[in-house]
């Protein structure tokens, strides 16, 4: 796994976009993952701001939010896909039908969201996905399969607590829709981002600690082009590196 550890969130946020700006040169035609979390909101803007700037186009490439939450009696106040789109989306020149979402009411069912796997079966070139306090990815909660794919979970405390940080005021859903580890891990290549003190744990434990779906960030170490970005917060705990 290669290791960035910049020196303030600003220099991660700035990290994170020259890279991916160059990814998207170097690949017009990038199938892109995303996860949502707070603190990739102010990624998005700076990517959509290079867009608008000339500097990068999404014209060829194709969008996947990776997960999303539930509907049902309790409904989120926004969702991974509307967040998504108010911040980078609707603000970047992606043609509307390259940006894909699963159908909750399918995955909900247990049934099969055909045309988002579809849409998925020839991989992803780049995913980058928020490492969550307990190590999850996407919606991938520790102890989940290293084989697992696209499934509903039930959200964990971490998982909820990531969402306050999105909605503010809950309730919050109990359950969501996700790509599985599998996914994850057959992408060309991925970036695992984490920012600020309350990931410095979880970061040292991805990095230096036992690989095992307790901490399912931690299987990510196995593939061949990881990359982790921390600023100098999350990364307070590593050794020596």
């Amino acid at each position: 796994m290669n290791i960035l550890r910049l020196d303030s969130g600003d220099a991660w946020i700035d990290a994170i976009t020259n890279l991916w700006c160059q990814r998207l040169q170097q690949q017009p035609a990038l199938r892109l993952g995303l996860t949502v979390e707070a603190s990739l909101l102010p990624v998005f803007d700076a990517m959509a701001a290079h867009c608008r700037q000339g500097l990068v186009s999404f014209r060829q490439a194709e969008v996947f939010s990776l997960a999303e939450y539930g509907s049902g009696p309790v409904q989120a106040p926004v969702s991974w896909g509307s967040l998504i789109r108010k911040h980078l989306i609707e603000r970047i020149d992606l043609p509307v039908s390259q940006f894909h979402l699963m159908d909750l009411e399918e995955v909900g069912r247990n049934t099969a969201d055909r045309d988002f796997e579809a849409a998925l079966k020839s991989g992803l070139d780049l995913v980058l996905a928020a490492i969550g306090t307990d190590g999850h990815l996407c919606l991938n909660e520790p102890e989940c399969g290293e084989s697992s794919t696209i499934r509903r979970v039930i959200l964990n405390q971490p998982m909820l607590r990531a969402a306050a940080k999105l909605f503010g005021v809950g309730p919050y859903p109990a359950w969501g829709v996700t790509v599985g580890l599998r996914q994850l891990k057959d992408a060309g290549e991925l970036w695992l981002l984490a920012q600020g003190r309350e990931k410095a744990d979880v970061v040292r434990r991805v990095v230096q600690g036992e690989i095992s779906t307790t901490v399912p960030a931690s299987l990510m170490r196995k593939h061949p082009r990881s990359y982790i970005f921390v600023d100098h917060l999350a990364g307070l705990y590593l050794c020596d590196l």
